[in-house]
This record gives C-alpha cells, structure tokens and sequence, in this order.
C-alpha cells in the first residue's frame, strides 16, 4: 500500500501522532493525506488530522490486508491481542512478514526478511519529516520485541473481505 500510494498517486501517508485510531480514520486511504485541507489550528499549533502514527498504521495495514483488527490499540499493547504471542528477538529471523516489532513506544510491521543482513524489511510511521516508509530493523534490534501473529492470522474469526 505505501509503494502504491507513492508510485501511483504520488502521496506520502503522512505522520499523525494520534492518528488512525477508530473515528480518525476510514479503512482506505483518504484522498486528501498530506493536502492542506488536512491542517487545522488549535492551541497555537497547527496539526495535520490525515495521517497515521506508528499504531494507526499497523491496524489500517492489517484490515486492509483483509484481518479485523481493532484500531483503539496503543504500541506495546499489539502482543495482548487474541492470537499473537511475544517472541524474543535472536541472532535469526523468528518473525515472519506480517509480524510485529514492537517497543513500550513503537509499533513496526514487518514486511520482508533479508537473512544476508540479518535484518526484517519493515514498513513503520516513523515521525512528522518521515511519515509511513520502509526501513530495516536489525534480528537483534535493542529495546523491541516480536509479536508473531501466526494464530491470528489463521483465526477464522479475524478474516475479512480485503478492502478494495
């Protein structure tokens, strides 16, 4: 989806810190990321509402991957969800693409596995300058942990139809 919003239709998913959480966001990407009309002003700040932080972005990727996954969900707390389990990270790969890195701060969607590296491909919203992109994260990374999602992702209870 980030490749595609980016190749096609020239739109970088913005950074939101509290966004894509259950009223922020619809399950598609909203034609108007990253335009202005996305900017409001409160509080002597201004704010930009069309957007996803780290743990909007992981539930909207999921449910647009074709899985219910609710989306009132803070990083840290992604390892309590029905059917995951937390893995302890190791010198080689214990997380497949669709699994979790996840801090007490952080969430990150892993999409891939370079062994060469010893590191995961990952898609992640990494901060206002950033937005969501793709980045790599070490089999060891300090401070994170894996979330294998392997059980909810065969729970029958989970799938959905993939938004289109």
């Amino acid at each position: 989806l980030i490749a595609e919003l980016g190749n096609n239709y020239n739109v970088k998913v913005p950074y939101f810190w509290g966004g894509g959480h259950e009223s922020a966001i619809n399950d598609y990407a909203k034609s108007n990321w990253g335009s202005s009309s996305c900017y409001t002003y409160a509080n002597n700040q201004s704010y930009n509402y069309c957007g996803l932080d780290c743990s909007g972005f992981v539930p909207w990727a999921i449910r647009n991957g074709g899985f219910n996954m609710s989306w009132a969900r803070l990083a840290g707390t992604f390892q309590n969800i029905s059917g995951a389990s937390r893995v302890s990270l190791s010198n080689s790969a214990v997380l497949q693409p669709g699994d979790l890195l996840e801090s007490s701060g952080h969430i990150v969607l892993v999409v891939g596995i370079d062994e060469s590296a010893s590191q995961y491909i990952c898609a992640e919203a990494m901060g206002n300058a950033y937005g969501v992109l793709f980045t790599r994260r070490s089999f060891t990374e300090s401070g994170y942990w894996g979330v294998d999602l392997e059980d909810y992702y065969n729970d029958p209870n989970y799938i959905r139809e993939p938004i289109r």
